[in-house]
C-alpha cells in the first residue's frame, strides 16, 4: 500500500492572518459587556482556534453549545478542535450532533471525514466526502480528504483524479501542491520499480503519463518517459519528451543526452 500523506489544511502565514486576528480579538472586546453571550464565546474561540490555542478553543466552544445548544456551527467547531487534538471519537460525536441540527451542512461532513480518516475508516470518510462535496461542489478540503482515503486503500488512480479536481478549483492551495507533487512521485517510482526495470516499457510509459496528466511541468518525469520510449524503440515519442524535458530544464545533461541518441536513431531510420 503506498505511504500515508495527510497534506489538507491550507498553511498561511501569521504575517497574513494577524490583521484578521487582530480584529477579531477587537471584535470580542467589544463584546465584554454581553460576555456571557454565545456570539461572544464563538468569535472568541474562532480566534483562539486561528491561532492553535485549541485547549481554550475547546472551553469555549463548550460554552457557545452551553449558551446556545441549537447552534449547529458550535458544535461542528468544537468537533473540529477536538479532531485537532487527536480526541477523534469527541469529534464524531460533535459532527454527528451538527448534523442533527443542520443535515446540510457540508463543513460537517468534510470535518467528520477527517475524523474517520484518522481512525482508518477510510470508506466511511469517503462516503462523508462525497456528501460534502454533493452539497458544495467546489470543496477544495473534501476532494483532498476523498483522494487521501482512495490513496490509504491503495486506488492512486482515483486519488489523482481528485487531486485533479481539487487543482482545477483552487490551484494555489497549499494541500494540492503537496499532495500533487506526492502522487507524481509516485507513479514516477511505481512506473520504474514495477514495471520500467522489469523492461515493461509500454506499462511503465503509461505510468508516467498518468504522473504528467497530474503535473506536466514535472522535468524529471518527462526526462524518464523519454527513456521509456527510447527503450521501447519509440524514438520519435522519445524526442518529443526529451525536448520537454528540456524547455522545463534547459540544463538537463541527461535530457540532452537522451535527445541526441533519439535524434540519431531517427536520423538512421529507425
Amino acid at each position: 500500500m503506498p505511504k500515508a500523506f495527510y497534506p489538507f489544511k491550507e498553511i498561511f502565514s501569521l504575517k497574513k492572518v494577524m490583521p484578521l486576528l487582530v480584529m477579531a480579538i477587537a471584535i470580542c472586546n467589544a463584546c465584554t459587556a454581553q460576555e456571557d453571550s454565545q456570539s461572544y464565546y464563538y468569535k472568541k474561540a474562532y480566534t483562539e482556534d486561528s491561532l492553535d490555542n485549541d485547549t481554550a478553543a475547546l472551553a469555549d466552544f463548550s460554552r457557545c453549545i452551553q449558551l446556545d445548544p441549537a447552534f449547529a456551527n458550535s458544535w461542528v467547531a468544537r468537533g473540529n478542535v477536538r479532531c485537532k487534538l487527536k480526541d477523534y471519537s469527541g469529534s464524531l460525536a460533535d459532527c454527528d450532533k451538527g448534523l442533527e441540527l443542520d443535515p446540510d451542512n457540508a463543513i460537517a461532513y468534510n470535518d467528520r471525514a477527517t475524523a474517520y480518516i484518522h481512525l482508518e475508516d477510510y470508506k466511511l470518510a469517503i462516503a462523508d466526502c462525497n456528501k460534502a462535496i454533493q452539497l458544495n461542489p467546489r470543496f477544495t478540503e473534501a476532494f483532498l480528504n476523498r483522494a487521501s482515503s482512495w490513496y490509504l486503500l491503495g486506488n492512486v488512480d482515483k486519488c489523482s483524479a481528485d487531486i485533479d479536481s481539487a487543482r482545477r478549483i483552487n490551484p494555489e492551495f497549499f494541500g494540492v501542491k503537496i499532495s500533487t507533487k506526492m502522487v507524481t512521485d509516485y507513479y514516477s517510482k511505481n512506473g520504474w520499480e514495477k514495471y520500467g526495470k522489469n523492461e515493461m516499457y509500454p506499462e511503465a510509459i503509461a505510468e508516467y503519463k498518468k504522473g504528467l496528466t497530474l503535473n506536466d511541468t514535472c522535468a524529471d518525469l518527462w526526462y524518464i518517459l523519454g527513456g521509456a520510449y527510447y527503450s521501447n524503440k519509440q524514438y520519435a515519442e522519445a524526442k518529443e519528451a526529451f525536448k520537454k524535458a528540456l524547455k522545463l530544464e534547459p540544463d538537463n545533461d541527461n535530457a540532452k543526452k537522451g535527445l541526441d541518441a533519439a535524434e540519431k536513431m531517427t536520423e538512421d531510420g529507425h
